[in-house]
C-alpha cells in the first residue's frame, strides 16, 4: 500500500486502480484516497470530485474510466475540480475494436477533446498518471507559463523546446545580465540562451551555480534541467547538484 499523501484516485477498473496504486508506491507517490467504481452503480467519478473539491488533504485527482455516464455534467464538475487542483485521468476502451461497428471513428478524438475542454491533463498510461502526479503533487505549481529549460547538450535542449513550445510554455531568450551570470558560473557553456547548453563536461559545482544564477534571476515560473549520462562527469553527483540548487 503506498504511503499517506495527497492524491485521490477513482478507477472504474478494480485491477486498473490496485495497478495504480502499486505505481504510487513505486515511485514514492504519497495517496489520500482510493475508490474502486466498479460500474458506478451508488456513485460516480463525478460525487467524488464533488467530495474531493472541498477535502483540504486532497491535492490532485486522478481518474481511470471506461465510460463518462453524463458528459455534460463531468464536464461541469471536472473544471470546477480543475480550476482548484490538478486532475489527471487515463481513458480505456477508446478503440474502434472496442466500439460498435456502428459507432464513429472519432471516439478518441471526442473524449480528447472532452478532457481538454474540463481541464483534465489527459495520460496514456498508469505509468504516465502517477509520474505526473508525483510531479504535481510533491512540486509547487509554477505561476506562470515562463519556463527556462537548462541541459547538457543542444540537441535534447532543442527537442525539450519543441515539446514545451507545443504546450503552450514560453521560452523566451534569457536577459543579457542572466547570459553573463551563466556564463560566470561556466565559463565552458556552448550556449547561454534559453535553452542553456551548458556543455557536456559541466561539473557540478558549476551546474549548481548556473540553476541558482537562472533561480535568481526571476526570468521563469519553472526551471527545467534535462541531463544526459556520459563519461566525462558523474551522473549522481549532476542530480546532487540539482537538488542543491534547488
Amino acid at each position: 500500500v503506498p504511503a499517506v499523501g495527497g492524491l485521490a484516485v477513482a478507477s472504474q477498473s478494480g485491477g486498473m486502480g490496485f495497478a495504480l496504486l502499486a505505481l504510487a508506491r513505486d515511485v514514492g507517490l504519497g495517496v489520500q484516497a482510493f475508490v474502486s467504481l466498479g460500474d458506478k452503480v451508488d456513485v460516480s467519478s463525478n460525487d467524488l470530485l464533488a467530495a474531493w473539491m472541498d477535502d483540504d488533504s486532497v491535492t490532485a485527482g486522478a481518474l481511470y474510466l471506461e465510460s463518462f455516464g453524463n458528459a455534460h455534467k463531468f464536464a461541469r464538475t471536472a473544471r470546477r475540480f480543475a480550476e482548484h487542483k490538478p486532475l489527471l485521468a487515463v481513458v480505456g476502451g477508446r478503440s474502434r475494436a472496442r466500439q460498435d461497428p456502428s459507432a464513429s471513428s472519432t471516439v478518441g478524438v471526442g473524449v480528447d477533446a472532452l478532457l481538454d475542454q474540463s481541464g483534465v491533463i489527459a495520460c496514456r498510461t498508469g505509468a504516465e498518471l502517477t509520474e505526473t502526479a508525483l510531479l504535481l503533487v510533491e512540486q509547487p505549481l509554477p505561476t506562470g507559463l515562463r519556463v527556462c529549460i537548462v541541459s547538457n547538450t543542444g540537441g535534447v535542449g532543442a527537442l525539450t523546446t519543441d515539446r514545451a513550445d507545443g504546450q503552450g510554455m514560453l521560452v523566451t531568450p534569457t536577459s543579457y545580465d542572466l547570459g553573463a551570470a551563466v556564463r560566470a558560473a561556466v565559463p565552458g557553456a556552448v550556449d547561454v540562451r534559453n535553452p542553456v547548453d551548458l556543455g557536456a563536461d559541466v561539473t557540478p559545482v558549476e551546474l549548481t551555480a548556473a540553476l541558482r544564477a537562472v533561480l535568481d534571476a526571476g526570468e521563469a515560473d519553472a526551471v527545467l534541467v534535462v541531463l544526459v549520462a556520459n563519461r566525462l562527469t558523474d551522473r549522481a553527483a549532476l542530480f546532487d547538484a540539482v537538488a542543491r540548487a534547488r
